[in-house]
């Protein structure tokens, strides 16, 4: 008798040939632990526990599905994500130490796909009291959540914790942070309590980022267009608002367009002040030091954060990586057009200002020649020309004592203009007709009286003047505008101390000189139909239709004493107002600070002479606050003792001694005149009284609207008598005004009536708008801010407006279009079109004016964008270029003239000499390059050149300018008008530009439920149903000209012309073009899958305010191998990344390297580099199923499906766990996936409470066409699947154990790789398999034991997805969790179904030896049923529990005693020609026997061994 006993000590053995299953081993087992213990039965069979359900009352109706969870380490939580039929997605927490569930977060925005599995998840704590959840499913983009935040809130949530807003939006869960997508807006303001003006010659552009509520930085906003300076002193900038989750707002702001940006602010976005809109307010003063941003986070168009991403992981504890990541956008092919205008509204007749300027003397008699018509001259050449000084007493006041008087006139006559625009005249002297009066000649008729002689002259040039208004002989001037268009002006003077550096800005018109009248002929003060000179300072004039309006004249005070022993002085300056907005008074740091102030104008100045009596000098300023007194009797104790300023409380007047001449007085804020005998002491009054303020001095709004109530912006709008302001955003001008009731301001309130709005040119012409105006003083009566009144407005467009900037005349740029998504992503440059514009002397017309460009789109926007912006290269004809007027033209080479001369020789020594002279500071230069050309704009005549001449130049030296003559009868004389220009070399590569505006991609659902992305407009939106017909339109803004005024003097005679400048001003660097952000033209460009590519974020910090974990950079990748297919999942631990590609494995180290020696042997040393090059372990083992992944104490399990392999990574490298016994079974398993190209759910999770693995592959079908029962018939019921291969022939044959419901017990498919098809054989009943019904494999789920080594069961549980939870796990069925080895759950149950245990024993020993099989033994708690028994040979048998009872046994004496269980075998149960096989049958006899031992006990059951009686075969069947 033989005896073999069988202890279940380390596991499964599918793979070796039964008869050598070695002792310890057990073919298959069910639903049991071997090798560890609830207790104490370690090396026993121990049915499991089971699973205990955890109610979840948030879980929305529906289909639920877990597709994938994440485990916190740190805290031990377990959070998980559920797909949902019905879009209501979740995230939920398990809290295993409080035992329940709880709902973080539910939003159809998760936009979860139940085949889309989430397996790169990481916890980052922020803070102790915020974890931030990301998350990516390799579908949707990466995401984030900030778990404190999301969780919802009760009652007894404390106030002032953070919360996600009811409505959630996109931007709230990506893991990329928004910038704002458009850029900044502004408008120039004033601030009366900024005294200093820092913007002065400053030309800025803006951008913003935000800051949200968890520290990541978003990338910064498109940059806005130029801020043009204005007189104002604030820029008020608007920045979009942000999402609720916004906590900072950063502003930048760059000078010019080639400087580093800085930062301006960066404050709490409830600090800012708010539009209606909730956009961010800011003033920008300039007035701080700034700091400056770093260059890469600066010049970063975008976070590079992919859009998709397959794996995800958090290393060394301060980035996020993204793997197997998706980027770029496919080109667009895009029907963008342009269209070519120029400045409308120039009335088609150009209209002329002509007049007279003559210089009168009041200390001198009226009705004397001298007292009439004093003269512009010179002691000697050298000097700066002066105004006034002769007598009939032969007295002349010299130049020098003149300087006492302030009367230096640098331009040689005085400058004329048009207020509120960039038309003006100098006046020129009109030549005696008197022999002997020496000139200075080239300039304005300078009287030079450099000897006795040549004063006599002068003097009988004003003694021969003749009497009428405007004498023949000379001694006055003449002043003419020229090329006006249509319209209403208010005609001024400037200051006599202008020089050309005042053009700039329209300086000159903040300054006056001593205006003594203003009239239309020899009536002064009189109204002559359009005519009308107000209070003799400026003067009102309507032209049009092409009128020479002639006869204005102008009369000048010459302030000077020339009489013998004469001594009077003067007084003159401005008013200037430095009363704050809370009464307190303003100190200025200098002059020009001090005239920086609001004027007043019309203020009325009393001079006094004793120290409390108003004196009866008084004087009104003008509309700069200018005033001027003269012929007084001294100043100081003697005469002039005080200046007043009147203030007036309505009819109630009261003054204040405003300065004290007799003290020295830091209000003499002007420097005194220095030197002896008469002069001119200048004063700037400053008004220190409140009473103005509080009584007189009121803020103004205007409002320039269009006839249909559409504001204008960019309108330069004149008070007559008072400022001038600009429009700005909704058409409003701001003006302090200052309102005097009684006759001593003439016209009373009419000052604040008229207003007179100078627009610029619009693409639909001029319009008559009209204007509203707000807080306005008429007369006594005061209107609130509630009230309107209506004034009448003057319209017309200025020919030049600096303050926009245009595309060059003869300039070539080409355009495009940029999309960008939700995130500010960017596709590359879609090119459209290119724009060549003729220069001025090309094409059919003579073209004089600006280009006004417009577009239109005709192409329907891609669906993944959200706006857009047209973008533009530079000018690519041209790098640099001036425009200029020569003062000499010679000819060299063969000749003098200019038919026979080869080089033609240009003087520009006005340039280098004569314009740097009177503009200091200049900037303007030529600076000579090889292979520069000319091009002739004019003639000396000022008429445009018929042809488009453009020459070589082939030298510059000393201001002269040598050119090729290539033209035929080129006869050219001084005072040509040309551009010289460096042609720009062709590039490979064109760099576009975002010029500023962005628009929005607009969608449109039409009947079928089709979405249409359509595009917004600047002036028309597109029409999606109709797109070509109707497109998007708009006209660009801004471009890299400025067309302008200079200032240039040829040497005869002074240009006021317009030009193209890169310059906005040639006193200070200003070459600033309307450009933002690079972009260029890549035809490859498209949607990227980037199998092997790793991105990684900028860093973490903890404990600061620094998250960068939203912040990548476009060169913060590393890319890997592709013949190793996809990464699937990344892992880090320590300073290693772990990265598993689909079919090899490596490490990646973190900011460290390997080095290797001469001997290849490695050391780790540290690196810039934040990724090294991957170190691929041994091995050709990936993965296709990264959810299988699970690590343990350093130790990494996952499955590689085309290895048929589960596998462990730790110290020793790389293990196949599917080896232990186990080869066979996994590699069949996987051959079936993949012959017919299914993949299963493979989830892994460790048991840390029994050391085990546990990797559940969940059920998988090509369910093609069939039925439901035929699914579920072939998905269920086969027993046995064994496959073969023959080249690229798969092999499977399918068994059944029984014919159930009609089901083949036995069929085969084959499939031939090498063409795809299946052949099914043996196919009984009605069920037909062809190739597109294809086989279902049912979900299987089995552990390995650490502590065996060994795969020690299959479990009856098929979970959808499963996670730790502290040292027990989760595992879910239909979106519910279920906890498992709980001490309460009833043995083998899960779900809630109760399933059994089995443990198929196997014994063989002797196995040479036939044996026969007599009786079997358990030693274990209770009768396990033997549900089968076989042996090789074919033979079957069973036995039940009853069966190990004493009242059966055949007649043996067996039963169970001490937990040890007896029981003879029963027969062969497949004995043929028996009619009760088990009993007359034949014994069970063959060298091994397979027991399959069966519990289906709910309590614990443990099977410490079984054992069977045999003895050796006679070689009998009985």
């Amino acid at each position: 008798m033989g005896y073999e006993k069988r202890q279940f000590l380390y596991g499964m053995d599918l793979d070796t040939e039964e008869r050598l299953i070695q002792p310890g081993f057990s073919r298959k087992n069910v639903n049991v632990r071997i090798g560890s213990s609830t207790d104490s039965g370690v090396y026993s069979a121990e049915n499991i526990q089971g699973n205990t359900f955890i109610p979840n009352t948030e879980l929305p109706s529906g289909t639920n599905k877990v597709i994938g969870s994440c485990w916190d380490k740190l805290r031990d939580l377990s959070y998980y994500f559920v797909y949902n039929s019905e879009s209501n997605h979740g995230i939920f927490e398990y809290n295993h130490v409080e035992g329940k569930i709880n709902k973080i977060m539910i939003t159809s925005l998760f936009n979860f796909q139940p085949d889309k599995l989430i397996t790169g998840h990481n916890v980052v704590e922020f803070d102790k009291d915020n974890h931030l959840l990301y998350f990516t499913d390799g579908f949707n983009p990466p995401r984030k959540i900030n778990i404190e935040t999301a969780r919802p809130k009760t009652k007894l949530t404390p106030l002032g914790e953070k919360t996600y807003p009811g409505t959630l939006t996109e931007d709230i869960i990506d893991a990329i942070k928004y910038p704002p997508l458009f850029p900044p807006t502004f408008e120039y303001i004033t601030d009366p309590e900024q005294k200093v003006n820092y913007l002065i010659d400053k030309i800025v552009q803006f951008k913003a980022a935000y800051v949200y509520d968890d520290k990541e930085e978003s990338a910064y906003s498109p940059i806005s267009v130029q801020a043009i300076p204005d007189s104002s002193n604030v820029i008020r900038v608007t920045v979009p608002r942000g999402g609720s989750l916004v906590e900072r707002v950063i502003l930048a702001v760059r000078f010019g367009n080639i400087g580093d940006f800085v930062q301006v602010v960066d404050q709490d976005s409830d600090d800012y002040e708010r539009d209606r809109e909730s956009n961010y307010i800011y003033d920008f003063k300039n007035d701080k030091y700034y700091n400056s941003i770093s260059l890469p986070k600066s010049n970063k168009l975008f976070d590079s954060l992919p859009q998709i991403a397959k794996a995800q992981e958090y290393i060394e504890g301060n980035r996020i990586t993204y793997g197997n990541i998706t980027e770029g956008y496919d080109n667009v092919d895009v029907d963008l057009g342009l269209k070519v205008d120029y400045e409308k509204g120039l009335s088609t007749s150009k209209n002329k200002i002509k007049g007279f300027v003559r210089i009168s003397n009041p200390n001198l008699s009226y009705n004397d020649e001298y007292g009439m018509n004093q003269v512009i001259r010179k002691d000697s050449r050298n000097e700066i020309p002066v105004f006034g000084g002769y007598n009939n007493s032969r007295r002349v006041t010299s130049s020098g004592m003149i300087y006492n008087y302030h009367q230096q006139i640098p331009l040689g006559g005085f400058v004329v203009y048009l207020a509120g625009t960039d038309f003006f005249g100098v006046s020129k002297q009109v030549k005696a007709k008197f022999n002997y009066v020496r000139y200075q000649e080239g300039t304005k008729n300078i009287y030079v009286g450099d000897s006795s002689g040549a004063k006599k002259a002068i003097r009988s040039a004003i003694e021969n003047s003749g009497d009428t208004p405007h004498g023949s002989s000379g001694a006055y001037s003449t002043f003419e505008i020229d090329d006006v268009p249509d319209g209403t002006y208010i005609l001024r003077v400037a200051s006599h101390l202008t020089t050309s550096a005042d053009f700039a800005n329209r300086a000159y018109q903040r300054t006056s000189t001593y205006v003594n009248s203003i009239n239309k002929g020899s009536t002064r003060g009189s109204t002559y139909g359009s005519y009308q000179a107000f209070d003799k300072k400026e003067f009102k004039i309507t032209v049009k239709d092409g009128v020479t309006v002639e006869d204005i004249e102008i009369v000048i005070a010459d302030l000077s004493v020339p009489k013998i022993s004469a001594k009077i002085d003067n007084i003159a300056g401005y008013v200037c107002d430095f009363i704050n907005e809370d009464d307190s008074v303003y100190t200025p740091t200098s002059v020009a600070d001090a005239l920086g102030q609001k004027r007043i104008e019309n203020a009325v100045v009393f001079y006094s002479t004793g120290r409390n009596s108003r004196g009866t000098l008084t004087q009104v300023a003008d509309h700069n606050g200018f005033y001027f007194c003269t012929n007084i009797n001294g100043v100081g104790a003697s005469g002039i003792r005080n200046i007043e300023v009147g203030a007036y409380q309505y009819e109630t007047q009261s003054f204040q001694s405003v300065i004290d001449l007799t003290t020295t007085s830091t209000d003499l804020v002007f420097p005194v005149a220095t030197g002896t005998g008469s002069r001119t002491f200048l004063f700037l009054v400053p008004n220190k009284n409140t009473d103005i303020k509080n009584f007189s001095r009121t803020k103004l709004t205007v409002d320039v609207i269009t006839p249909t109530g559409e504001p204008v912006e960019g309108v330069s709008v004149v008070s007559v008598r008072g400022d001038t302001q600009e429009t700005k955003t909704g058409g409003k001008a701001t003006f302090i005004v200052y309102d005097y009731t009684t006759a001593l301001a003439p016209g009373g309130g009419e000052s604040f009536l008229t207003f007179i709005p100078v627009l610029p040119k619009t693409e639909s012409g001029s319009f008559e708008p009209f204007i509203r105006s707000k807080g306005l003083f008429i007369g006594k009566d005061l209107l609130n801010d509630e009230d309107t009144t209506e004034l009448d407005a003057f319209v017309y467009s200025t020919e030049i407006s600096a303050s926009n900037s245009r595309l060059k005349n003869g300039g070539v740029y080409s355009f495009g279009i940029v999309y960008y998504d939700r995130a500010n992503r960017s596709g590359v440059t879609n090119p459209g079109i290119e724009l060549s514009l003729p220069f001025y002397t090309e094409g059919s017309e003579t073209i004089k004016t600006a280009p006004i460009v417009s577009w239109e789109i005709k192409n329907l926007a891609p669906d993944w964008a959200t706006h857009y912006q047209i973008v533009r290269t530079e000018n690519t004809s041209s790098s640099k270029y001036l425009q200029w007027y020569t003062s000499e033209v010679t000819y060299e080479d063969g000749g003098t003239s200019f038919n026979d001369a080869g080089i033609i020789v240009l003087d520009i020594t006005n340039l280098t000499e004569e314009y740097k002279t009177s503009n200091p500071g200049s900037v303007l230069v030529y600076d000579f390059t090889p292979g520069d050309r000319i091009r002739l704009i004019r003639d000396s005549s000022e008429t445009f050149f018929d042809d488009y001449i453009d020459l070589s130049i082939l030298s510059f030296e000393t201001g002269i300018l040598r050119v090729k003559n290539d033209i035929d009868d080129l006869d050219l004389s001084s005072g040509v008008f040309f551009e010289i220009y460096t042609p720009k070399l062709e590039s490979s590569q064109n760099i576009y530009y975002e010029i500023g505006e962005c628009f929005r991609v607009l969608k449109h659902t039409d009947d079928d439920g089709n979405v249409i992305n359509y595009h917004e407009g600047g002036t028309g939106n597109q029409d999606p149903l109709n797109p070509s017909s109707t497109p998007a339109k708009g006209t660009l803004r801004g471009g890299d000209t400025y067309y302008r005024k200079r200032s240039i003097n040829s040497g005869l005679e002074i240009y006021n012309v317009n030009i193209d400048s890169q310059l906005y001003s040639d006193s200070w660097q200003s070459k600033i073009s309307d450009i933002g952000r690079p972009n260029i033209v890549d035809k490859n460009a498209k949607r990227v899958n980037r199998i092997t590519t790793i991105y990684y974020s900028d860093r973490f910090i903890p404990e600061t305010n620094i998250n960068g974990l939203s912040s990548f950079f476009d060169t913060a990748f590393e890319t890997y191998d592709r013949k190793y297919g996809s990464i699937q999942k990344l892992f880090s631990q320590d300073k290693r990344l772990d990265c598993y590609q689909e079919t090899k494995s490596g490490k990646i180290l973190v900011e460290e390297n390997v080095i290797f020696d001469q001997f290849d042997k490695g050391t780790i040393a540290s690196s810039s580099r934040v990724l090294s090059k991957i170190i691929y372990y041994k091995g050709d083992y990936g993965t296709l199923n990264p959810e299988s992944f699970v690590e343990n104490e350093g130790r990494r399990y996952w499955f590689d499906v085309r290895n048929g392999k589960v596998l462990r990574l730790s110290n020793d490298g790389i293990t196949p766990l599917s080896d232990n016994k186990m080869h066979g079974y996994f590699e069949s398993k996987s051959n079936f996936y993949s012959a017919f190209n299914l993949l299963p759910e493979v989830w892994g999770v460790f048991d840390e409470n029994f050391d085990e693995y546990i990797i559940a592959f969940g059920s998988v079908s090509r369910p093609e066409g069939f039925t439901p029962d035929e699914l579920a018939l072939v998905a269920s019921q086969a027993d046995q699947i064994t496959e073969t291969r023959d080249g690229l022939t798969f092999t499977f044959d399918i068994l059944y154990s029984a014919n159930k419901l009609g089901v083949p017990t036995e069929f085969q498919i084959v499939r031939d790789l090498s063409n795809g098809t299946f052949i099914v054989n043996s196919v009984a009943g009605d069920i037909t398999l062809d190739r597109q019904k294809l086989l279902a494999i049912p979900a299987e789920t089995l552990g390995f034991s650490e502590k065996t080594g060994h795969w020690t069961s299959f479990y009856s549980y098929d979970p959808e997805c499963m996670i730790r939870a502290g040292v027990d796990f989760l595992s879910f069925r239909n979106g519910q969790a279920y906890l498992h080895n709980t001490s309460n759950a009833k043995r083998n149950s899960f779900y809630g179904e109760e399933r059994g245990s089995e443990v198929w024993a196997v014994f063989n020993q002797n196995p040479s030896n036939v044996k026969v099989f007599q009786a079997l033994s358990e030693e274990s708690d209770s009768v396990w049923q033997v549900r089968d028994i076989f042996t090789q040979g074919g033979q079957r048998s069973n036995l039940t529990k009853d069966d190990f009872s004493v009242a059966y046994g055949q007649g043996h004496t067996l039963y169970s005693k001490e937990n040890i269980h007896y029981a003879p075998f029963w027969k062969d149960e497949n004995t043929p020609n028996v009619d009760n096989p088990l009993i007359e049958g034949d014994s069970m006899r063959d060298v091994s026997i397979l027991v399959k031992l069966i519990n289906d006990s709910t309590k614990e059951e443990r099977l410490f061994a079984a054992s069977i009686n045999y003895s050796l075969s006679e070689r009998s069947n009985r």
